[in-house]
């Protein structure tokens, strides 16, 4: 396939730029990040029909080793990941990113594809007169001095052996939390609760809060406590 003339034209800058490879990402509904690279002459075709993907895509799950199943959620199937050039970025080394979204394969926007539900409520937000203000928290991780894996045991993660390279086990990790909370821990734990009993908080708000909480620092937790 021919590229566009103006793909033709936007590679002809990014090939002058030093870009040789396109990698263009999705994060599904368990914060998953899912990407497909491609040379930078398939700018075009990742833009505009877009590249295949499952739709299983949208429920691999959190331990990333799990699916979950549904009736519209599996192996059958092609939808296409299409990238958005307006907020292509350069990111040295040879290489350019670009956010991308799902797409049926009639071009319209799939309803379970994450940054299409974010359009619309930022939509429905724009027509209430209402303009939208997101903030990131950046995430990172520990690498050694040269860029190698970090094997300092003493920043061993929750659940996490030294030297393995496996996901967390979830048993592991609840077990590590149970161990952890001290006698005073529970009896202020104790304390809250009677406190938001009486504020007429019930136990499901706690849990709400605790499952926020897990999203952030354990999502693992989270996933599998039901918070």
């Amino acid at each position: 396939m021919a590229a566009k003339p103006l793909a033709a034209a936007a590679i002809a800058q990014l090939e002058a730029d030093g870009v040789a490879t396109l990698i263009g990402t999705v994060v599904n509904p368990a914060g998953l990040t899912l990407a497909k690279t491609v040379p930078l002459r398939r700018m075009g075709a990742f833009a505009d029909p877009g590249l295949g993907a499952s739709p299983v895509w949208h429920v691999f799950a959190i331990d990333q080793a799990g699916i979950v199943f549904g009736d519209n959620t599996g192996v059958v199937g092609d939808q296409r990941i299409r990238i958005d050039l307006s907020a292509l970025r350069i990111l040295g080394d040879g290489l350019a990113w670009a956010p991308g979204a799902f797409f049926n394969q009639d071009g319209s926007p799939d309803q379970y594809c994450s940054r299409g539900v974010l359009q619309r409520m930022e939509d429905r937000l724009t027509d209430a007169g209402i303009t939208t203000v997101v903030g990131h928290e950046m995430e990172f991780l520990l690498v050694g001095p040269d860029g190698s894996r970090f094997r300092r045991r003493r920043h061993r993660l929750v659940g996490l052996r030294p030297g393995s390279a496996r996901p967390p086990d979830p048993r592991a990790i609840m077990g590590q939390l149970r161990t952890a909370r001290t006698p005073r821990s529970r009896e202020s734990h104790g304390r809250r609760q009677a406190a938001s009993a009486a504020d007429g908080v019930g136990a499901a708000g706690i849990r709400a809060g605790a499952g926020a909480l897990g999203r952030r620092g354990s999502a693992a937790v989270a996933a599998i406590g039901g918070t």
